[in-house]
């Protein structure tokens, strides 16, 4: 028993100098958890949405549109993952003008960013006009509404465009660091 008990005692004086989460009470045998310092996930009021500037490219029969979508945290240090939802919408209900955008991770798996005070992650909203397909139904749209699940609610950013209403021609993808997109 004394054997068993000095050998506890050492574990526990190893594993404390490696600073681990446990600690073992040596003479009765249980464990309590640490206080754990580590950030938790980001919560909706401590992050903004904003949109960085658009670029546009051309070619036979396309116009795209890219506009980088950026999250930024404003709280402590916390943790942001996923893919935005992004919709096209007008007018000052918000009424949605084409479809939601298609995530173009699909398949991929989610990084966790961990977020610093006043530091970004951000996606790209891609906005393709086909001007040869008679399904794209041009409009225009004053704004987005975007969200984050699970993270960020809905919201409304302006950001006047021209979309396809008649098919799913725009798209986003994983958010990652920075605010390029």
């Amino acid at each position: 028993m004394r054997k068993s008990l000095n050998l506890r005692i050492a574990a526990a004086s190893v594993v404390a100098a490696m600073g681990a989460t446990t600690i073992s009470l040596a003479a009765s045998g249980s464990s309590l958890p640490a206080k754990s310092s580590a950030p938790a996930s980001c919560l909706n009021a401590q992050i903004s949405v904003s949109t960085g500037v658009s670029k546009m490219s051309f070619g036979p029969e396309l116009m795209r549109t890219t506009t980088p979508i950026i999250f930024t945290n404003h709280g402590s240090p916390c943790y942001l993952w996923g893919v935005p939802v992004l919709r096209a919408v007008n007018g000052k209900k918000h009424v949605a003008v084409a479809p939601f955008a298609q995530n173009l991770s699909m398949g991929e798996m989610a990084a966790r960013h961990l977020l610093a005070t006043n530091k970004s992650v951000s996606t790209i909203f891609t906005d393709s006009i086909y001007t040869s397909l008679a399904n794209c139904h041009v409009v225009d749209a004053d704004g987005l509404i975007v969200g984050l699940p699970g993270f960020v609610s809905t919201t409304y950013k302006k950001l006047p465009m021209t979309v396809c209403s008649g098919m799913r021609a725009t798209s986003t993808r994983l958010i990652a660091p920075g605010k390029a997109g």
